[in-house]
């Protein structure tokens, strides 16, 4: 809903990377600590209690970002940046085995090429790119009556393609308001995940979901 920075500027609202004049360079990352438990009663025999119920030793993620962006004219301003939207996992390996010695990493990012328009004082436009890469591994012990298996396929990576609009108002640097509309981003992982033990791995689909976003500032 109003400029936070050029670097966030590509990645929330485009458009207010024309509230930035020259050009400007940033970098930045965000530490993610996550506190995660897994719970399972499940046995190829049937449920047995009290559960298994563990916490993940996959603790410690970094997110990273970059960006760039710079005033062609008065009226044109272009940036590029790269993020990393979302990254985590969790590590079960040498816990009870109802939790199968799970382990999963997943690493999702964006590089944003994107132009902002200046209308006038007040309103600004933008369109983006979203170059997507995906990289995801799991990897699990699946047991039923009869055997046991290795159930993962190892990393797996892809890409993908999405788009970004967006509009910014700025009322004398006072108040600001804001509207942008993220694509949904469609990632297929190849050969994944073997989940019935029939010695083939299965491919997994995951979406980005699509967003709209509205703010106001003061």
């Amino acid at each position: 809903g109003m400029p936070v920075g050029p670097t966030d500027s590509i990645f929330r609202n485009p458009a207010w990377m024309s509230y930035y004049k020259g050009f400007n360079l940033s970098f930045g990352g965000i530490l993610f600590m996550p506190h995660v438990k897994g719970k399972s009663n499940v046995t190829p025999m049937g449920p047995m209690n009290p559960p298994a119920e563990a916490t993940s030793d996959a603790k410690v993620f970094v997110v990273p970002e970059v960006g760039i962006v710079h005033q062609i004219n008065d009226k044109l301003t272009f940036g590029i940046g790269a993020f990393g939207v979302s990254g985590m996992g969790v590590d079960y390996r040498n816990k009870d085995p109802r939790l199968a010695n799970m382990h999963t990493t997943l690493q999702f990012m964006r590089v944003i090429p994107a132009l902002a328009y200046k209308v006038n004082d007040a309103i600004s436009l933008s369109g983006a790119l979203h170059l997507a890469y995906g990289s995801l591994d799991m990897g699990a012990q699946m047991c039923n009556l009869s055997t046991c298996w290795n159930a993962g396929g190892g990393q797996s990576q892809t890409y993908g393609l999405g788009f970004q609009l967006g509009v910014a108002y700025n009322m004398g640097d006072f108040v600001f308001a804001g509207l942008t509309y993220q694509s949904p981003v469609s990632m297929t992982y190849k050969r994944m995940f073997d989940s019935n033990g029939d010695g083939r791995f299965e491919d997994l689909k995951l979406t980005q979901p699509q967003e709209l976003a509205f703010g106001l500032g003061v």
